[in-house]
């Protein structure tokens, strides 16, 4: 056992019985998965069966997350470091355990899974155009080598890779490349525009079966959103499918998550940012009307909530679980309004 008996006591004493059943559910899950990888694949490709990638760009433009320094990050990449959760660290594609599939050591895990995020893939998006920069060869390079490593049923690859928060985050990360790459890069690498598709379609039908509905809280939050995008950037039966839970979850968790007062339940001001930017996503992507005002009316009040808590240096205050790099700043958040 990897926890002292009483730590695990303390902990489940305070969880929902479902939760507790979420839990050993999930965890079965994984092991079958490892064992028989061949049948994960197969499950999957039915529940994506008759679902594409639409043609068109996507009709939204997500705020989360804003592209940061193209030549900063281009630059630290050439060096073979990576910078993630105020770390940096050795990263090329030429090593073996590049993407870290595995748990070695339990070393590093924020890094790592922020990794699998590919939030900083975005940062060379403003640049892919340039030929100059070579910012499009980078991003294309990583994006296939990370495809090609890391499939569905590759050992480990339900630690960090597909790991549902990890699947959900990464799937907003590729909405944004959709949108923010300009076409002459999808016309040069189509290839590569189809091999994500495919991808993402699998990852989205993972997600689906795999919610952390065991966690609940901010994970589940962003499980939604990742449905929510899945079932934007795609077109067919599964896509449906997506876009009806995502926006019966989206109503749930709104009740449930954002209090009277407009703070997140789990009274963490890192976590009810990050909800606040889950909460715009949705009211951006669900396509009932009636539960876009009801999310945009929930950030408003979510807004008001945080502009009463935070300090006057104008960043939040480090209560329960909150650091000062997991997650915006308020006044980034607080300038975007809800309509």
């Amino acid at each position: 056992m990897s926890a002292p008996l009483p730590r695990i006591l303390r902990t489940v004493r305070h969880l929902r019985p479902s939760q507790v059943a979420w839990r050993v559910r999930l965890a079965t899950a994984r092991r079958r998965e490892v064992r028989r990888p061949e049948r994960l694949r197969q499950r999957l490709a039915r529940r994506m069966a008759g679902t594409r990638l639409i043609d068109a760009r996507p009709g939204f433009a997500l705020r989360w997350p804003a592209p940061g320094d193209a030549a900063a990050r281009l630059a630290e990449l050439e060096r073979g470091e990576l910078t993630l959760a105020q770390t940096t660290r050795p990263f090329t594609l030429e090593a073996n355990d590049a993407w870290r599939l595995g748990d070695p050591g339990k070393a590093h895990r924020l890094w790592t899974h922020q990794l699998h995020y590919h939030l900083w893939l975005i940062d060379l998006a403003p640049a892919a155009d340039d030929p100059a920069t070579g910012a499009g060869h980078v991003l294309a390079h990583h994006l296939n080598d990370w495809l090609e490593r890391c499939p569905p049923g590759a050992a480990g690859f339900n630690v960090f890779a597909w790991n549902s928060y990890a699947i959900a985050t990464r799937l907003t990360a590729w909405a944004q490349l959709l949108t923010l790459l300009p076409e002459a890069f999808w016309r040069h690498y189509h290839i590569l525009r189809d091999r994500l598709g495919h991808s993402l379609l699998q990852q989205a039908a993972y997600l689906e079966t795999h919610l952390e509905r065991d966690l609940c809280a901010n994970h589940l939050l962003r499980d939604v959103v990742g449905l929510a995008v899945a079932g934007r950037v795609t077109e067919g039966p599964a896509a449906e499918r997506w876009r009806t839970l995502a926006g019966r979850m989206a109503r749930e968790q709104l009740a449930e998550q954002v209090l009277a007062d407009g703070g997140h339940y789990e009274r963490s001001p890192m976590y009810h940012v990050q909800a606040m930017q889950d909460v715009h996503s949705l009211a951006r992507l669900v396509t009932d009307e009636g539960l876009g005002r009801e999310l945009a009316a929930a950030y408003e009040r979510m807004r008001d909530w945080l502009a009463w808590m935070r300090h006057p240096s104008g960043h939040y205050p480090l209560l329960n679980d909150a650091n000062e790099t997991g997650a915006l700043c308020p006044g980034e958040v607080l300038a975007v309004g809800g309509r």
